[in-house]
């Protein structure tokens, strides 16, 4: 879904000389400057940051992630663009490494579509772990409210 539009909104956003933005996997600096931000600030660059956490050994997808566990509900629809797509391995990440870390009221909000895998998963949600990790987020949030 993204994957794609990953390479187009980089350059994009290279232009823009945005420095909070990774231009690599490597590129921790830019986590840096993420940090300086607020979870509003970065809501115009939901989009670009996301695809970031396709792969968690990326080593600015854990950085990325904790920062936009900070968020507030404008993140629940990106969230869900994902969660509506056919990366399961996104998939995963995105409930384990986000979804799990946001703030409890923000968290119910994204659970949604979490339930949906859980209550009607496709075959690849269950072959991945999707069905078992969206598990997994529902009791963590039935523990911690």
């Amino acid at each position: 879904m993204w994957r794609h539009c990953l390479s187009i909104n980089k350059a994009l956003y290279a232009n823009m000389n945005l420095n909070f933005v990774p231009q690599n996997k490597h590129d921790l600096d830019a986590c840096k400057n993420l940090n300086k931000f607020t979870s509003e600030d970065l809501v115009p660059h939901f989009e670009i940051l996301l695809p970031w956490l396709q792969d968690m050994n990326w080593p600015v997808a854990l950085p990325i992630s904790e920062k936009l566990a900070s968020a507030n509900a404008e993140i629940v629809p990106f969230i869900n663009e994902v969660l509506l797509g056919d990366d399961e391995i996104w998939k995963c990440n995105i409930i384990e490494y986000l979804v799990m870390k946001l703030k409890p009221e923000v968290m119910e909000l994204a659970l949604i579509e979490v339930v949906k895998i859980i209550n009607s998963p496709s075959k690849s949600e269950v072959e991945e772990g999707v069905k078992l990790i969206a598990r997994e987020a529902v009791f963590y949030y039935s523990h911690c409210v």
